[in-house]
């Protein structure tokens, strides 16, 4: 079976707080160093964000999940 989303779980960079969930939807599935992702939730606080680094967890009913940390933008 192929993944079609991962969940990502967010952390602050600075202080490691936690920073919601996002489901990733797009290819790549794996986050990298440098993307953009948008806050899903409107009532996150936080809008814009830029992946400074992850780490891959084991799979949940073969979908990928990473620890991703990042970096608020806006």
């Amino acid at each position: 079976m192929v993944a079609t989303a991962a969940t990502w779980y967010l952390r602050a960079h600075d202080d490691g707080r936690p920073l919601g969930i996002h489901i990733h939807d797009e290819e790549p599935l794996e986050p990298a160093p440098g993307i953009v992702i948008t806050a899903e939730d409107p009532n996150q606080t936080w809008r814009s964000a830029e992946v400074v680094s992850f780490e891959a967890l084991p799979n949940a009913c073969s979908m990928p999940r990473y620890n991703v940390i990042i970096k608020i933008l806006e």
